[in-house]
């Protein structure tokens, strides 16, 4: 790998992850690995679960993106921010990982509704027509 990563600052990230995993209640494991993508451009990559989904953070030299994937598989939001400042709070790192725990958090109240003949008669529902 090139030196185009910067220990200290994926170091912050890591613990700025692990931080807001722990506020938030989530006892996740966060996965790492390291990559090239089809630009020939090296990431790390930061995978973990949410309460409702899942997020996967990519990091690049100057840049990076948190990806949420919602319970069903599905991307949902995938939020960007720069390699300027990961220990500001109001930095676009802090403030992209902010919104996706939103996103998460929103999830619990859109639980989808289904009204299968299997769903109703697992409950010993009469199907309706």
């Amino acid at each position: 790998m090139s030196t185009a990563f910067v220990v200290p600052d994926i170091t912050c990230i890591y613990s700025t992850i692990e931080d807001l995993l722990y506020m938030s209640e989530s006892q996740s494991l966060i996965n790492t690995s390291f990559g090239i993508d089809e630009d020939e451009g090296e990431f790390i990559k930061f995978n973990f679960q949410l309460k409702h989904g899942s997020a996967t953070v990519t990091i690049y030299e100057d840049n990076g993106s948190f990806l949420y994937i919602d319970r069903n598989g599905e991307d949902s939001d995938c939020t960007g921010f720069d390699r300027t400042d990961f220990t500001s709070t109001s930095g676009s790192f802090y403030q992209a990982f902010k919104g996706i725990l939103s996103l998460d958090r929103q999830q619990a109240s859109t639980a989808k509704i289904t009204n299968t003949s299997v769903d109703r008669a697992s409950f010993g529902l009469a199907e309706v027509n």
